[in-house]
């Protein structure tokens, strides 16, 4: 925090985003499109990130990310004030070595996954670490390299795990707001997250899934083909009605070998 006579001033916090795909790489989109200063580390997607930038079809309107910081190795990134885990957490094992590149004394680590108990894990991993838990409610994509599809949804719930400068949570809230994503911040209620992970995700609606009204996280990995049904019989891997948008939704699901996957996570607010 920058302070000149009774004006003040707030830092610009550096963001780092490991596991660029349907959700980490929309939320470092959108913050990295509103002027934050967004360093994401890439995989197979990094030689055509770098080439044409990371694009978002949206149904908020799309956009790019033509000058982008984009790293294929984690020591090349620079220190980071706050990271965006958003890998798959069977890979979490990773962050043993991706997380230390980035970390100051002060970083926050924000974990957007699926699962129980991650934040613990991470804990003992790190055990001074300033970790909180990102609540995605958003169905997005990535259908193909150096693209996301942002199909409805997209506001973000952060749960302090073990964070003391409740300042920083609310500077990370600060930023998605002022990147149109809505946002608020909590405690982690371990009741709610187990809730919200035993709960069905879909309720059928004329035979396709259908979003309930419960807080739920789940990836869809459907290979059963349902007919478009406003494609003349074209198939696709995965169909759903969006109440936000009073529509059905239809699209080809991800590859069994792309990294990121397809990942719907819907959490209430």
């Amino acid at each position: 925090m920058i302070i000149f006579a009774d004006q003040i001033i707030p830092s610009i916090m550096k963001y780092g985003i490991i596991g660029t795909g349907a959700i980490g790489g929309y939320y470092g989109a959108k913050l990295a499109y509103s002027g934050k200063d967004v360093h994401f580390l890439l995989h197979r997607d990094y030689d055509i990130v770098r080439e044409k930038g990371l694009k978002v079809l949206s149904c908020d309107g799309d956009f790019s990310i033509t000058s982008i910081h984009a790293y294929k190795d984690v020591k090349e990134m620079p220190l980071c004030d706050v990271v965006l885990v958003g890998l798959k957490s069977v890979n979490n094992g990773l962050l043993a070595h991706l997380l230390p590149p980035l970390l100051k004394e002060d970083s926050l680590v924000i974990l957007i996954q699926n699962g129980i108990g991650l934040e613990a894990d991470l804990q003992i991993m790190f055990p001074n670490l300033s970790i909180a838990a990102g609540l995605a409610f958003i169905c997005s994509s990535k259908t193909e390299p150096g693209i996301i599809r942002h199909e409805c949804y997209g506001s973000i719930n952060i749960g302090n795990y073990s964070c003391k400068d409740n300042a920083k949570l609310q500077a990370v809230i600060d930023d998605f707001t002022h990147a149109g994503v809505k946002g608020c911040t909590g405690r982690i209620s371990r009741g709610t997250l187990e809730e919200s992970c035993v709960e069905h995700a879909f309720q059928r609606h004329d035979g396709r899934p259908e979003y309930n009204d419960r807080p739920t996280s789940v990836k869809s990995k459907d290979r059963t083909a349902h007919p478009r049904p406003d494609a003349g019989g074209d198939s696709c891997r995965s169909t759903f009605r969006c109440r936000e948008h009073s529509r059905t939704v239809c699209r080809q699901d991800d590859s069994d070998d792309t990294p990121d996957g397809t990942v719907f996570t819907k959490y209430e607010t």
